[in-house]
């Protein structure tokens, strides 16, 4: 089989399956005037903060360090 039936064989279905994703019966379409009085869902989720790992400080630094030199080179301090 060449690659120009392989691609006839394929082409239909991919078409299919695009068409079946844009008719996805979960979403629509809101009016303006809808979309004015549409109420999100307000749920918090409150941030968990925690240290950084020793890979992640290392990675910083040196982001840190080279953005300073890169700083200094452009105003010419270097």
């Amino acid at each position: 089989m060449n690659t120009i039936s392989k691609l006839l064989l394929i082409l239909p279905g991919l078409l299919t399956f695009d068409f079946a994703a844009a008719e996805e019966p979960g979403l629509r379409e809101l009016t303006s005037e809808e979309l004015e009085r549409y109420e999100f869902d307000v749920e918090e989720v409150p941030a968990t903060v925690k240290a950084l790992s020793l890979g992640q400080r290392y990675s910083l630094d040196t982001q840190r360090r080279e953005t300073m030199d890169l700083i200094a080179r452009r105003l010419g301090v270097l």
